[in-house]
This record gives C-alpha cells, structure tokens and sequence, in this order.
C-alpha cells in the first residue's frame, strides 16, 4: 500500500468533489482565547525573536515583552540606529531580566552594512580587505551588494581579514555584553544564480563570473566554513550558526548551495528568514509557493536531527494590520506540519515593534506529539500531519479546497484557525481557503509551559 494511500485511511480524511454541507460556526474575534487559561505562558520552546531597527534602545516594558514571548533573540544591527552602545545595554538588560535566555550577536559574514562601517573601521578594519573585481569593467574596483546597496563585500579568502573579526566577535562581542553565541549574516555561497525581487540587490552566477575567475570563486566558498571553525575556537560555550538556508536563493540547478555548511560539526544552528512568507518590492505579502514549502519542511524533517534549524517568517512587516494575523496562523501551520524536536519558529526583523507583536495565536494549544511525517495531498495543495491530540491541516494553494471527516478515524473536535471555530464531527465536511491552516484538536488540553533554549 502506498504511503500516500496508507495516509488516507489512517488519517481519515478524503477529498470532496462536491460541495461542501455547511457546518456550525461560532463566530468569536479570538477563539484561541476560549482554549486558554489566565495563567497561560508563550511557548519558550518554539518561538524566537529577530529584533530590528528600532530608532531607539527596548523600554522595560518591551524588554519583558521579549522573555514573556522566548528564550531565544537575536539582535539586527539596525537597532537603535546601529549604536553598538546601546545594543549592547538591552543584551545586558534582558539577560538581567531572563538568566536562562540565549541572545546571539549578529555578524555580517562576507559584507560590510553601512550601519556597520564606522565601528568596524574605528577598531582596526583594513581598506584592502574588500573583495575586489579582477577582471571585467570594474576590475580593482570594490564589489558591492548592488546599485542600490552600498554595502562592501569583503574577501574571506584574506586570513589576516579572519583573525581581525574572530578578535573583533571575542572583544567587541562576548567580552562586552553576556552574548551566547554568534551568527554570520550573508553567508552567501558565491558564484551560485540567485532569484529575487530585486534584480540589482542579489548578485547573480554572471554578475561574479565577469568580475571573479573560477579560482577565486571555489576560494571564497572554501573559505566559509573555515570561518565557521575559527569562530568555534573563539569560545566552546558559545554557539555558532549561519543566515542562508533560503529555498529562492543560493541555487545551483535544483540544488540549495549552502545546505553543506550544515554538515560542519562548528555550526550549532542556522536561519532561514524566508520561510512561508515575506516581504515583496512594493511592501506586500510574499507567499512561497506548495513546492517550496513542501522543500522546505522536508529539510526540516531530514536536516535538523544534528543542526537546529531556525524557521523565520518575514511578512509581518508588510503585512496589512488586519492581515497580520491571518498570516501567523497560516504559517504557524506550514510550520507545525513540519514540526520537529529541533526546529524553531521566528517573526519580526526590520520594522519598528513588529518583533514584540509577533505571537501566533496556535502557539499555546497542546497537540501533543507528532504522528508520523506530514503527508502533501498532491495535487490539491493540501498538507498534513496528525498528532496525539488533534491535527494540522494546511491549504498552501491558491484555491479553496474541500474536505471530509470519515466516519471512522476521527473523534469529534473542533477546527480552529483564530477567527472562526467549527465545531465537526465524523462524517462532516468542511472547506479550507487559500494559505489557510486549520487546528483540528479533539482534546483542548493546554500544554504546560515549555523550557529552555
């Protein structure tokens, strides 16, 4: 019997041609608030914060919203206008707050932001430490990120460069604020075709094939995870990981070219901040496509037994007020399809408080422990994953799909989704719309407050 058949029968529910019976709607502006007691606690054990560009440092008031929320931040270069100083003073103030929460410091890996520039020169950075064209109309000219980017690409192939940034992570870092670890921004593989919105943001396989020789490209991707290594001599107590799992990015043919770097025993961990959704050129919600998703909580499934793998969804900076919350549901669901011990989900990154209003709604119901793997209903778009107490079923299509629960293999419950609540039984059909997810729990158990990072 195949697994896709198999999944049918055990998990109990079939397509629909026809269309769907109307089922008993209780109409509620937040349904999750019925299934939560006064005393409930975010889970510390799933969710994680990017912290971004405030203009300003965290009040008290924000600072204990960040460890009501997880035990897990990082903090962008772009807060508090990329004053160190002040970055710094809100690690050190949220630790005081949360002991046991583990803050990351930021690192660019292969660029140099302008927000960085000015403390990065002032403590020893060298001119002749950025990459430079070899060949091409801009042979011995510095290499940017793009027109519209003035951020500096540096030569990791330069040892002198790497021994100046491990001191630089050891003093200006660790030694200066209660840090857990690091992670390196824009570790980037090089020479590797790149698809985005913006064409002059990412640099394409042509754009280094005309300025860079064959040689040099290998060099640079060789050279990254040396700097893996040497940053995990800095400190063994520290925890070292990488931003660069995209699916749209970093490709080779079919191939994620950065998804090697997991295999080093220096990484502990590594972000992908495009998961489910995130932000287009004109401000709006991007959304990634049943495909890309379906790689993704594949990856989830096969690469995270050694690695955590840390999930970041982006669009609740541009998302519509009133749609921000539908967009956590939805990918609050892609992700707990594809839920594992050591996988996290994020929010929030460049806009003002978006970080502190990321919360979705699922996040205290108690699902109990996954049943098997998520299971992708082709060709509807439609994705899986049964656990001990309920399931998750997610539309990732762009068209309403409809569905029944058989009169054998599952009780009654109640599918939630933060706004509307269908109270189903055996035999009743109910109908998902586009990038939708749908909580069916058929025990309303609260999950105890989790722990630990």
């Amino acid at each position: 019997m195949s697994r896709h058949r198999h999944h049918l029968l055990s998990f109990g529910i079939a397509l629909l041609v026809a269309v769907a019976v109307l089922v008993a709607k209780i109409q509620s502006p937040d349904i999750y608030s019925a299934f939560l007691s006064s005393g409930s606690q975010p889970s510390h054990k799933i969710l994680f914060l990017w912290l971004g560009s405030q203009g300003r440092q965290f009040t008290s008031a924000e600072l204990g919203q960040i460890a009501n929320r997880t035990r897990l931040t990082f903090f962008s270069p772009f807060h508090n206008q990329g004053q160190i100083t002040g970055i710094l003073e809100d690690v050190w103030k949220l630790k005081v707050r949360a002991p046991d929460m583990k803050v990351i410091a930021y690192v660019n890996a292969t660029i140099v932001p302008p927000v960085m520039q000015n403390e990065m020169m002032a403590e020893g950075f060298q001119d002749e430490w950025y990459l430079r064209a070899e060949r091409g109309p801009q042979a011995g000219n510095v290499l940017t990120l793009g027109p519209s980017n003035p951020s500096k690409y540096v030569d990791t192939t330069n040892e002198n460069y790497r021994e100046w940034l491990m001191h630089f992570i050891e003093m200006k870092r660790y030694k200066a604020a209660p840090y857990d670890g690091v992670v390196f921004d824009s570790f980037n593989p090089y020479g590797v075709s790149i698809g985005s919105y913006d064409p002059d943001y990412w640099r394409g396989r042509e754009y280094w094939l005309t300025h860079l020789t064959d040689a040099k490209i290998d060099a640079l991707d060789e050279s990254l995870p040396t700097l893996l290594d040497e940053a995990a001599e800095i400190d063994s107590d520290k925890v070292v990981g990488f931003n660069g799992i995209s699916e749209k990015k970093f490709r080779l043919g079919d191939e994620r070219r950065n998804l090697p770097y997991l295999d080093s025993p220096s990484v502990s961990f590594s972000l992908h901040e495009e998961f489910c959704a995130w932000d287009g050129a004109q401000d709006e919600t991007v959304y990634a496509t049943t495909d890309q998703i379906v790689d993704d909580l594949t990856i989830m499934k096969e690469r995270s037994e050694d690695v955590r793998l840390l999930m970041q969804m982006n669009a609740v900076d541009a998302a519509n007020p009133s749609s921000v919350d539908h967009v956590e549901d939805y990918c609050f669901g892609v992700f707990m399809a594809g839920y594992e011990e050591n996988v996290r989900l994020g929010g929030g990154r460049y806009k003002v408080l978006t970080a502190l209003q990321f919360w979705p709604r699922g996040i205290n119901v108690d699902f109990g422990e996954p049943v098997g793997d998520f299971v992708y209903l082709k060709p509807t778009g439609l994705i899986t994953r049964e656990f001990t107490r309920g399931y998750v079923l997610v539309n990732t299509d762009t068209s309403p799909q409809t569905l029944i629960i058989p009169a054998t293999g599952v009780i009654a419950g109640h599918i939630f989704n933060g706004t509307v609540d269908q109270i189903v039984s055996s035999g009743q059909q109910f109908r998902i719309p586009p990038r939708t997810a749908y909580f069916l729990n058929t025990t309303m158990r609260l999950a105890a407050p989790p722990s630990g990072f």
